[in-house]
């Protein structure tokens, strides 16, 4: 099981466009336009949670998905307090990615999700506690 501890080591959002290395105009522009993504409504329903959720994204800067898709939860999560964001690299987070990867294959079959497989982005939504509540990939 990922514990917070694990959690926090991941790189917050502005670490993370910090040291893309591939994409990252092209990261940045989506982000930017992900604010088209969400309606009042939607933010309405993230602002009222009534926890905060921890959200972590196995993710690489090369996969074509990630620079679609991590923009739209990144920027979710600068509109919304209650989520709290932390991405990790296969390569720089083996570790937390690997504990990640356990908890995912209590709710899907963690092997098509293999991030060694360009499988990503991988996130997976934990409560406070650190129990996983579900996963999109």
């Amino acid at each position: 099981m990922t514990t917070l501890e694990q959690f926090e080591k991941g790189l917050r959002l502005d670490q993370y466009i910090a040291t893309i290395t591939q994409n990252k105009e092209n990261f940045r522009a989506n982000f930017i336009k992900a604010t088209e993504s969400f309606d009042a409504d939607d933010l309405a329903f993230f602002r009222s949670l009534p926890t905060k959720v921890n959200i972590a994204v196995v993710t690489e800067d090369a996969n074509l998905d990630a620079v679609r898709d991590v923009p739209i939860i990144g920027r979710l999560s600068v509109e919304v307090s209650r989520l709290a964001l932390r991405l990790f690299r296969p390569a720089t987070h083996a570790e937390v990615v690997q504990a990640i990867m356990q908890d995912v294959s209590l709710l899907v079959d963690a092997q098509e999700m293999d991030p060694g497989k360009g499988r990503l982005p991988i996130i997976a939504f934990y409560t406070q506690e650190m129990r996983l509540v579900g996963v999109h990939a």
